[in-house]
């Protein structure tokens, strides 16, 4: 070989080497990489309903429903297209069509929605009402298994996957409640090697994302970014992939509890999916930067193996959005600079 091709070779074996050195790693990090970013700005929907917080929006083929709790109703419904208020339904009470506390998630799984309470109930209401509380017709389920849950989302093959808070990380349930199976692993990091660590780390701090078909759901925690795609096979969950893009840090306590890390980046506050892709709003900001955990300024895409498709930069903070793809739009949550919030929307 002469001395004009040595080098060249040298070079070129070294970085494979090299990269073969950090793929082997099935513990490292490696930020995700998006080909295309697109700059947006939002527009903001005036609406005469005021809110003090807004946790959640969704899209019908016709509304718009915001968790947002009023003094009376829990849920409201806009014209998505006039963003006029058109009603509040799941009031706090104890009569026909009321609820026994405040609800702690909504879904909508085709012409159903779906409430999950504090008491572990599952309420069902079909058909999703569209000009009218009145027509409610709810269906209770009781969760069972497990002390409470923070989390229960409803899948097209007849189960529930939930999040306990005690024991199990996930479960899935028939639509009678009962337990089916249970599912207990998490992501491995150097830097948490104690499964009562994670388990504290996670706990309330996931976000779950089922794909419209029911056979898989994506999961991540909002400390670092580990994204996680499984499968429901059999009455069982299955690990397809895990995306390992930023670690999670922490700190111990006195007590023994675990606690984020002041450095540690804060990951996913909200997933939407389609049959396609995942769209997932990102923070990037580190926990000890205020409201870190409260917003985020980028909405990322990846594909159901969890690689990165594009990404959205947003002018503005984000608190939560929701996918419309009939009117190719997506509806945010946006926090201004006084804290205060407001609806608004951007095109895909």
């Amino acid at each position: 070989m002469s001395k004009k091709t040595t080098y060249p070779f040298l070079v070129v074996l070294f970085v494979f080497i090299f990269s073969c050195k950090r793929s082997t790693d099935p513990l490292a990090f490696t930020s995700p990489e998006f080909k295309n970013v697109f700059d947006v700005s939002t527009f903001e929907i005036n609406i005469d309903r005021p809110f003090n917080s807004i946790s959640k929006i969704e899209t019908t083929n016709n509304n718009l429903i915001i968790k947002a709790y009023d003094g009376e109703f829990n849920i409201s419904v806009f014209d998505k297209k006039s963003c006029e208020y058109l009603f509040g339904f799941a009031p706090v009470g104890r009569g026909p069509g009321e609820v026994s506390s405040n609800i702690l998630e909504f879904y909508i799984l085709q012409d159903s929605l779906y409430l999950l309470d504090i008491k572990n109930n599952v309420i069902k209401i079909n058909p999703i009402p569209e000009r009218s509380s009145k027509n409610e017709n709810p269906i209770n389920t009781k969760l069972k298994g497990f002390n409470w849950f923070t989390d229960a989302i409803p899948l097209t093959a007849g189960m529930f996957v939930s999040t306990p808070t005690i024991d199990a990380r996930f479960a899935l349930h028939n639509y009678k409640g009962d337990t089916l199976s249970s599912y207990f692993s998490y992501p491995k990091y150097k830097e948490v090697d104690d499964r009562m660590l994670l388990f504290q780390l996670y706990r309330a701090r996931q976000e779950l994302g089922v794909k419209p078909d029911g056979l898989k759901f994506v999961a991540t925690c909002s400390l670092g970014m580990v994204l996680e795609i499984f499968s429901i096979e059999n009455k069982k969950i299955k690990l397809e992939t895990e995306k390992r893009f930023y670690p999670l840090l922490h700190t111990v306590l006195k007590n023994g509890m675990a606690w984020p890390h002041p450095d540690c980046i804060t990951g996913i506050l909200d997933i939407k999916t389609t049959n396609d892709f995942i769209y997932a709003l990102f923070s990037g900001k580190p926990v000890s930067q205020k409201n870190s955990g409260t917003y985020g300024n980028y909405i990322y895409v990846f594909d159901w193996k969890g690689d990165p498709v594009k990404a959205y930069k947003l002018k503005d903070n984000i608190r939560k959005f929701s996918l419309d793809y009939e009117l190719n739009k997506v509806y945010v949550v946006k926090v201004n600079e006084d804290g205060s919030e407001a609806l608004a929307t951007f095109d895909l």
